[in-house]
């Protein structure tokens, strides 16, 4: 199974980027119970990765700011928290592209589950600087679960856009 690169010929509409994005906030603005909520990845920033390792010239550290705001508005966190992780991961996503689409989906998800725990870390950094709290390390788990969900998101996705392709 090989990563759908940005070098494939298949086209991607902003459209649809956008319309993942929107299903990713909808899905990040669900009330989950509590004991389900630390497992939860922030689905936004999944797809995020996503399109910036796939799409580096759709989507830029400019976008994942303004992404990051909306999280930020949406969330009622402070604002440019969300905002400053987006850009931050985005950029290191978008220096390693090449190399993280050449291995396997199973390295891409170590990688993956790494920005996560970067993310977890800034958020963190950023609530002990605003309000002096430590929300514990169950914040850190959402990495386990982008581990494990990465590559099913990214088949997928490839599958959709191979699927939108043929409809043509």
């Amino acid at each position: 199974m090989t990563a759908y690169s940005s070098s494939n010929p298949y086209k991607v509409s902003g459209r649809f980027i956008t319309t993942t994005f929107v299903a990713a906030i909808m899905f990040d603005l669900i009330a989950w119970p509590r004991e389900y909520f630390f497992w939860l990845p922030e689905a936004c920033l999944l797809v995020l990765i996503y399109w910036v390792l796939h799409r580096p010239e759709s989507i830029n550290i400019g976008i994942a700011f303004c992404i990051g705001l909306v999280m930020d508005l949406s969330l009622s966190s402070p604002l440019g928290q969300h905002a400053i992780s987006y850009s931050i991961i985005a950029f290191l996503a978008s220096q390693q592209h090449r190399q993280l689409l050449l291995y396997h989906y199973g390295f891409q998800a170590i990688a993956v589950g790494g920005f996560f725990l970067l993310h977890a870390g800034i958020m963190i950094l950023v609530r002990l600087f605003y309000d002096q709290i430590f929300y514990g390390w169950l914040y850190f788990t959402p990495a386990i679960t982008v581990a494990i969900l990465w590559p099913l998101l990214n088949t997928l996705m490839v599958g959709i856009m191979h699927w939108r392709q043929n409809k043509r």
